[in-house]
């Protein structure tokens, strides 16, 4: 699963690596329906969603995806993101 699937839409809820914050709700809200948030990073950008029972984050460099990654929190998805691209 490398992209979001095309019926899920967009929440106003994000991540951040400037504070390390997860928005308060995002996790049930991306497990609630159809939906994916935006992850901004300073060396990426991701896009994450829920998925058979994972969460997942597609990570885009410079307009460029270069990984999906998955994790069974969102909490584990950027402790991964960040380490493997960056936490700033």
């Amino acid at each position: 699963m490398d992209n979001i699937p095309k019926n899920f839409i967009e929440t106003d809820l994000h991540m951040s690596n400037f504070d390390h914050s997860i928005d308060k709700g995002l996790n049930e809200k991306l497990k609630s329906g159809p939906f994916y948030a935006d992850y901004a990073a300073w060396n990426f950008h991701g896009d994450v969603w829920f998925q058979n029972e994972k969460f997942y984050c597609k990570i885009m460099c410079y307009g460029s995806h270069i990984d999906t990654i998955n994790a069974y929190s969102l909490k584990d998805i950027m402790e991964n993101a960040s380490n493997k691209y960056g936490g700033d």
